[in-house]
């Protein structure tokens, strides 16, 4: 199988090289290929770049196992990167997929709507190609130090991200061997940071229900920055993403664009015609 793994870090991912080796390794994946942005392209959802030529370069990088595993970066968003990995840049397209392994949960609707890692992997199924999007639950300290632009703080959780990232693709590759990826539009899976690696679990999901807080404040007068103040209108539902992570489990989420067939059952009459008034 041939795999294509992007994401919305960048190629400065400190997660990329964990990813690519537990993914090579995997018994699915006869070769991989990455293309990721060129610098940190996080929550902007599926966007497409229309009015500027995207640059593409070569790169070799070489993981913690000492693997050569060779790609490319890209100055253009994560949805960019899906498309060109499919029809661009390689002779043929890939079997599937893969969108991470992002740096911090995309548990919950909003996490899903705005992730550049999840709008990657929706670009892919736009395509007509499996798709898995990866994200991992951090420390809020951790995800600070990150946010701050150290990725250094990572080097002492070397072990713990290994296997972290051999049980992500565990679970992609459960996903491919059950013949399972082919029955959604595309798959959210987020691993929890606590998740018990020496006996890890898993739970099929659905995205938690949430609305958010506000999203920029004013740095100077008329000039505004990021500054996300979390979900609210919070009450985790049974079987939700946010509650697996909760408990230690790791949840895979499927998502089918026919999503407005329930609404159709419960509350409109498919066909039905009214006047506006």
């Amino acid at each position: 199988m041939k795999i294509t793994l992007v994401n919305d870090d960048g190629i400065r991912s400190p997660l990329l090289p964990y990813i690519l080796d537990a993914l090579s390794d995997s018994k699915i994946c006869g070769e991989i290929q990455f293309v990721v942005p060129n610098q940190e392209r996080s929550w902007i959802s599926q966007a497409i770049t229309r009015f500027e030529p995207i640059q593409t370069k070569e790169v070799e990088l070489l993981s913690f196992s000492n693997t050569k595993h060779f790609g490319y970066s890209c100055s253009g968003t994560p949805a960019d990167c899906a498309n060109l990995a499919i029809d661009n840049l390689t002779k043929t397209k890939p079997d599937l997929l893969v969108s991470g392994l992002n740096v911090g949960t995309n548990a919950s609707i909003p996490y899903f709507l705005y992730s550049g890692t999840v709008g990657a992997a929706k670009a892919a199924s736009l395509r007509s190609i499996p798709a898995i999007a990866l994200s991992l639950q951090l420390p809020f300290e951790l995800f600070a130090l990150w946010a701050e632009q150290d990725p250094q703080c990572f080097n002492e959780h070397k072990l713990k991200l290994q296997g972290i990232c051999s049980a992500a693709s565990a679970t992609v590759n459960y996903l491919i061997s059950n013949n399972l990826v082919d029955k959604a539009d595309l798959f959210s899976i987020n691993i929890p940071w606590d998740l018990q690696l020496e006996d890890p679990k898993a739970i099929f999901t659905e995205l938690q229900p949430a609305k958010i807080n506000s999203i920029f404040k004013e740095k100077s007068p008329g000039v505004f920055e990021h500054n996300f103040q979390g979900l609210s209108e919070l009450e985790f539902s049974e079987y939700s993403d946010l509650g697996a992570l909760e408990k230690g489990l790791i949840s895979v989420t499927p998502l089918s664009y026919q999503s407005s067939n329930v609404l159709w059952a419960t509350h409109f009459q498919a066909g039905s015609s009214f006047t506006p008034q």
